[in-house]
């Protein structure tokens, strides 16, 4: 009743964060006692790697209700990232990043940057892909505001990026 009491004076945003530290059993025996609606407000703030996490140890029941209150984007992407196991790549990974084309200017790196940001997602590099999607590099955010707006990013990216795909273990990764 106390451990209730005191979650429930948290705002949504500390809840969140709170939800994602507590040890398993205890955050098991929490969510059990909150309704789905709250548990949903708690799920739409965290990143979808998060989000994921927590939704995968909720009874099945409430996590169908949780996910279709969430907005379709963050349900789906909560949806997909549950597709993979939890030792993988994949069940680590999260769906939020930046990305810009090879071709783009720093610039329009720059206003991709600012868009995700708006969103208060943390970001410290820029992923460069070509024109099929794939990874040919990467940019630090620090390398944005060293060069001028015109020049094109391939120009400036780090090309040794590295990836695995999301069947690889964990650990590999």
């Amino acid at each position: 009743e106390e451990r209730q009491y005191v979650f429930d004076l948290l705002s949504p945003e500390a809840g969140s964060t709170v939800l994602l530290e507590l040890d398993t059993s205890v955050r098991e025996a929490l969510l059990e006692t909150i309704p789905s609606e709250k548990i949903t407000s708690y799920v739409s703030l965290l990143a979808s790697d998060d989000a994921t996490d927590l939704v995968a140890e909720l009874q099945p029941h409430i996590a169908e209700k949780v996910l279709r209150a969430m907005p379709a984007e963050e349900s789906s992407d909560v949806k997909e990232l549950m597709q993979y196991d939890p030792e993988t790549a994949g069940g680590i990974m999260g769906t939020e990043y930046v990305a810009v084309q090879m071709n783009d200017t720093i610039a329009q790196a720059i206003k991709a940057v600012r868009s995700m940001a708006k969103n208060n997602m943390v970001i410290y590099t820029v992923y460069v892909v070509d024109e099929e999607g794939l990874l040919v590099g990467m940019l630090p955010l620090q390398s944005l505001v060293l060069h001028t707006p015109n020049r094109r990013v391939y120009k400036i990216m780090e090309s040794d990026a590295k990836s695995v795909s999301v069947d690889v273990d964990q650990e590999e990764a």
